[in-house]
């Protein structure tokens, strides 16, 4: 059980972002509360995190014009 559990803690980077490049799911059950969190591990969550990160750029950038 403790292995399980230490090998799960891996797979988050600071409790926040999921990254585990051998779950082929995009979009992965939340280890607390409900609901989905994004893999970033996988090819489109890589896409779906740039594109997030662009628009909370622009969004900054935008504001400030």
């Amino acid at each position: 059980m403790a292995d399980d559990k230490r090998g799960k803690s891996r797979r988050w980077l600071r409790g926040i972002v999921h990254y585990d490049p051998e779950n082929r799911k995009t979009f992965v059950k939340r280890t607390t509360g409900f609901g989905f969190t994004i893999n970033f591990a996988t090819p489109f969550g890589k896409v779906l995190g740039a594109v997030l990160i662009l628009v909370i750029i622009a969004i900054v950038v935008f504001q400030h014009r």
